[in-house]
């Protein structure tokens, strides 16, 4: 067999040349940048379906390590999402991403989560989390709001293996974790060099394939998507998102909470939240504290010390827009 079959450096040549050709094809015809994006996801999304396993096992170990391995062979391309990602919004700085792309693309990752073997999905439903995460990852880094209320707040359209027919569901539906184990089967397999189990191996995972410099804002990300979730309950239902990241957090703040004292960054971050003013902001935080977030009851363990933070633990709500 020719090396060059296996050789995954090979394997996505087209994805590798749109990304090649992307700055001097963008600076010379910017009115095409997004008609550029959808050819990248496009062939993104082909090449991500050859990942697709098929399991005739019912072993467990065996399947965790298969899947793994099928991770770690997707890194080649998952790197190519990386350096698209960084390019794609150094240029929307002043074109602006049209965020229907993005949400037809998830949409169709997330379409790829139907069948009974889970084991099948696993490793579909870790590229779909990561590949969410570092949307919002790079939109935090970059301060592009508006991108990131879209995801959160647009519908998506996908089949569904409990429906019939084509269902409307929000950024929440991406999470599956009451259907598919991907944390408990990943934690068979991926554990620390000493052989002890992650408190959350997915997260772990997530942290260790991410760039460095988009680690911290990973974290972020995950959590935003977390608070998004319960300052909006009754527009998303009872669907959550777990942040399994966050345990790995390094710092003692957040910065999309920190700078809301100001009134200016305030105009320009709202809409991440869907509100209008300081005071429907102030709301919706106070509702959460008729949930299990503001209960300290969304962690991995009995530990209270893992739990998810309240969100005032990181803004006094009194100094909302109290500055410049």
């Amino acid at each position: 067999m020719p090396e060059w079959i296996n050789d995954t450096n090979n394997r996505f040549t087209k994805t590798k040349t749109i990304i090649k050709r992307f700055d001097s094809q963008v600076e010379s015809h910017p009115e095409k940048f997004n008609s550029f994006i959808e050819d990248f996801f496009n062939e993104y999304f082909e090449y991500l379906k050859t990942f697709k396993m098929e399991f005739t096992t019912q072993d467990t170990a065996t399947a965790s390590k298969e899947i793994y391995k099928s991770i770690e062979d997707y890194s080649v391309l998952k790197n190519d999402l990386v350096v698209f990602l960084a390019k794609m919004f150094k240029v929307a700085r002043y074109e602006e991403i049209d965020s229907e792309i993005i949400i037809e693309f998830l949409s169709n990752i997330r379409s790829l989560l139907s069948g009974n073997n889970q084991y099948s999905l696993v490793n579909f439903d870790f590229m779909l989390r990561e590949i969410f995460l570092y949307f919002i990852a790079y939109a935090l880094k970059n301060k592009n709001y508006s991108f990131i209320a879209d995801l959160l707040y647009s519908s998506y359209y996908f089949e569904d293996y409990a429906y019939t027919s084509r269902d409307t569901k929000y950024f929440v539906a991406l999470d599956v974790r009451d259907r598919i184990h991907t944390n408990d089967i990943l934690g068979i397999s991926f554990k620390a060099d000493n052989g002890n189990s992650f408190l959350t191996p997915l997260g772990e995972l997530l942290l260790r394939r991410a760039p460095s410099n988009l680690k911290e804002f990973l974290v972020d990300a995950d959590l935003l998507c977390c608070y998004v979730y319960y300052m909006n309950k009754d527009k998303f239902g009872d669907r959550d998102w777990l942040p399994f990241t966050y345990v790995y957090k390094q710092s003692d703040s957040i910065d999309y909470f920190a700078r809301l004292t100001s009134k200016k960054y305030f105009a320009k971050i709202k809409e991440v939240f869907d509100v209008d003013s300081a005071d429907e902001f102030r709301k919706k935080v106070i509702s959460t504290h008729d949930t299990s977030l503001f209960r300290r009851q969304v962690r991995f363990s009995n530990d209270w010390r893992k739990c998810v933070e309240p969100i005032e633990s990181y803004i006094n709500l009194d100094k909302i827009c109290s500055e410049r």
